[in-house]
């Protein structure tokens, strides 16, 4: 991988490498690619558009946030709270774990923060 210059070549990051199924687990710049080998690369929106026809490369999809994500913030910021606020009650002592988890969980889905789907 680093004698191919993979990364100033096509401009992408590579995350992990997969060979028949198992991840290969050294370091990725040492790996010598074989044919099949699956790569997860880290790459912006334009490498798609770049490559996509290419012989190269086989995109299967890009992954981009679900436009849900892009909320409202004040949710976060709450959610946020309610998390330090669980653990403050646990370490406190004023709930166990679970119950604190189970009533942070209800007031959640109660205020429509996250849904049980």
């Amino acid at each position: 991988m680093k004698q191919a210059n993979f990364k100033t070549r096509y401009d992408a990051g590579v995350i992990a490498i997969h060979r028949n199924n198992q991840r290969i687990k050294s370091r990725v710049g040492d790996i010598v690619l074989k044919t099949g080998d699956t790569l997860l690369l880290l790459a912006d929106n334009a490498f798609i558009d770049k490559h996509k026809y290419s012989s190269d490369f086989y995109v299967v999809t890009d992954v981009a946030p679900p436009e849900n994500l892009n909320q409202d913030m004040r949710k976060g910021w709450v959610s946020l709270i309610a998390l330090i606020s669980m653990i403050l009650a646990v370490t406190l002592g004023l709930f166990s774990m679970l119950e604190a988890m189970l009533v942070l969980v209800v007031l959640l889905i109660a205020f429509k923060f996250i849904t049980h789907k």
